[in-house]
């Protein structure tokens, strides 16, 4: 006994459509969310929060992370003298810092 040939056409369609979805929802997620914050000058990962000092990426392209003091955020790397002011928000831990989540849709 064939298949119906109907039947076959709607199971390729759905099988196509989800293969779509999967290989979509796989770029989404394993996609860098690095972006170049202006104002403060420096790189930031949205997904791990993380800041990246510019100076090393110009010099050498690769992604120092930079380390938290009191007042600014520095770079690990001893030779680069990058420094930047830290904001309130990530001072005091009860402060959600959403300003630059709406500064990335802004734009």
């Amino acid at each position: 006994m064939q298949p119906h040939p109907e039947l076959l056409a709607v199971q390729l369609l759905i099988g196509l459509v989800l293969s779509l979805f999967f290989s979509a929802s796989i770029y989404l997620w394993f996609k860098s969310d690095i972006v170049f914050l202006e104002n403060e000058g420096c790189w930031f990962d949205k997904k791990s929060r993380i800041r990246y000092c510019a100076s090393c990426k110009a010099k050498t392209n690769q992604l120092v992370p930079m380390k938290k003091d009191k007042i600014r955020w520095r770079c690990a790397v001893v030779e680069c003298s990058s420094a930047h002011d830290i904001e309130e928000a990530d001072l005091n831990p009860n402060i959600d810092n959403f300003k630059h989540w709406f500064d990335f849709f802004s734009k």
